[in-house]
């Protein structure tokens, strides 16, 4: 799934500018909602290619393929997500952030394989 941000507002708010672009197509990693607050992309920002979350309303598919790599989460703290297997672990991105080896080594291997399937075109 790609997406890029609905307007030069959107890139301005305060929680987006210097992290993502305006006009820049983005793939999406995972969609997240907690139940608590808005559903969530997670994208890699401009800022050290960080995974980061953003509110999906600030954002227009260009996209709509999902990974073969997404699985629907359901638990106690997420009513709702749809993310690669491979991160489905409670402490994945605590782990992931910490440095750990493991962990990164598995979001690059996912991030290669669904920017292989996003490149590929739809007949």
């Amino acid at each position: 799934m790609k997406v890029v941000l609905k307007s030069a507002e959107a890139a301005d708010k305060p929680n987006v500018r210097g992290w993502l672009r305006r006009d820049t197509v983005y793939l999406v990693l995972a969609v997240e909602s907690s139940g608590t607050s808005a559903t969530a992309y997670r994208i890699e920002s401009e800022d050290n290619r960080t995974p980061a979350l953003f509110e999906t309303d600030l954002f227009s598919i260009v996209d709509n393929r999902v990974s073969s790599c997404w699985v629907v989460v359901k638990d106690e703290n997420c009513p709702l997500q749809f993310m690669p297997a491979a991160w489905n672990e409670d402490d994945f991105w605590d782990r992931f952030f910490d440095g750990d080896a493991d962990a990164r080594r598995a979001y690059e291997e996912v991030i290669q394989t669904m920017r292989a399937e996003m490149s590929e075109q739809v007949i």
